[in-house]
């Protein structure tokens, strides 16, 4: 899961589209875009429990459409605007995404779980400071 991580944040932090070649990829990727979905979340309480839909689906198209209405719920808090790296290219590319293999439901509880790489600084602002 490290090794995967680390390619989804190379991704995010790239100049170019986010292309994935592996469902490992897809579903780390899928997590992270919930989670960071529930983090603009006005409630006071943010269960764990947000994830189980898309733990639950049975294949891409199940996670796409609840993707797209999860999104739909909780976009107005995104600032399209500013919203210029990792949120907008990440979703994007999920819901571009062409299956080649089967759901992976360990990956998408791992980035759901892991802290966000939406959130993260991008290297270089990390080193200038």
């Amino acid at each position: 899961m490290k090794s995967t991580r680390e390619i989804i944040r190379d991704k995010i932090n790239g100049d170019g589209d986010i292309k994935f070649e592996s469902e490992a990829e897809f579903g780390y990727a899928v997590g992270q875009m919930v989670s960071y979905l529930v983090s603009l979340s006005k409630s006071m309480t943010k269960p764990s429990s947000l994830i189980n839909p898309f733990l639950k689906a049975k294949n891409h198209e199940v996670i796409k459409t609840r993707l797209r209405l999860m999104y739909m719920k909780y976009n107005y808090a995104i600032d399209h605007s500013k919203a210029v790296r990792s949120e907008k290219k990440l979703y994007a590319n999920i819901m571009d995404f062409n299956p080649k293999g089967k759901l992976d439901a360990n990956m998408i509880s791992a980035g759901f779980a892991a802290d966000s790489l939406i959130y993260e600084k991008k290297t270089e602002e990390k080193d200038a400071e």
